[in-house]
């Protein structure tokens, strides 16, 4: 495993991610089934329950799913780099790419979504976001969940605008400032 960093959720990772439900399959939507029933994710994955066994902590087992679950992400724009860094945070974001590095290196996965040149693509957008400040996460928002019950939009409803306002804000179709924001929540149903 010279390859590999010695990062332990990572060496882990690259040995569990191929470990597939034998009960269980991904149809042609993505939907994973299992005896029939269309479930948007089975429980606990087959690598954690490993690790539970193994009696790994709760922070690595989580870090090991996380990585295999989103391996396959494309990152081939800096907007899908926001999305990934909005799922699983900026500090698993670099071990994600390790991971995706070491796999691809030792020709684990495939790599057509992402090959390993993207990988570096990918690094680039992720330090040009964070040194550029820009949002990829709701905290980041200008506007706060009080901005927009001040605007009267409450419960469900609101949660609903602070994630459309992040998507917006995320593709740069409008500018993370109060003013725009407010303006653009107040027209939203």
């Amino acid at each position: 495993m010279g390859i590999a960093p010695k990062d332990p959720p990572i060496l882990w990772a690259l040995l569990l991610h191929g470990i597939h439900e034998s009960d269980s399959y991904a149809d042609e939507a993505g939907c994973f089934q299992a005896n029939g029933q269309v479930t948007p994710r089975m429980g606990p994955s087959a690598a954690q329950r490993i690790l539970r066994r193994l009696k790994l902590d709760n922070r690595t087992i989580a870090t090991v799913d996380a990585l295999i679950m989103n391996h396959s992400n494309r990152l081939d724009s800096k907007i899908a780099v926001k999305r990934c860094l909005n799922q699983i945070g900026p500090s698993l974001f670099n071990s994600l790419l390790d991971f995706i590095q070491a796999g691809k290196a030792a020709e684990m996965f495939d790599m057509a979504p992402l090959e390993s040149d993207k990988v570096s693509a990918a690094r680039a957008y992720y330090h040009e976001i964070i040194q550029n400040g820009e949002c990829y996460a709701l905290k980041d928002l200008a506007v706060s969940g009080q901005d927009l019950m001040a605007l009267g939009i409450r419960g469900e409803r609101l949660g609903n605008t602070l994630r459309l306002l992040l998507g917006y804000v995320m593709e740069d179709a409008i500018p993370n400032t109060r003013a725009a924001l407010l303006h653009k929540a107040a027209g939203i149903e």
